[in-house]
């Protein structure tokens, strides 16, 4: 699992969108990039095992 944070100067970050694999994040990277971007931030990311996820589901 990929979690996606834009990340301003100050440091601050707020997640942005989980990948479920790699592979989707690497496809989806440049347009998150480019948000980043124009807001005057960085993507950064957090890698994650797979079991994760259950953790951030709400039943």
């Amino acid at each position: 699992m990929v979690k996606v944070y834009f990340q301003d100067k100050n440091k601050y970050s707020y997640i942005v969108a989980i990948f479920d694999d790699e592979q989707t994040y690497m496809d989806c990277l440049p347009i998150l990039e480019a948000r980043a971007k124009k807001m005057g931030q960085i993507v950064t990311e957090t890698i994650d095992s797979k079991n994760d996820i259950d953790n951030l589901l709400i039943e």
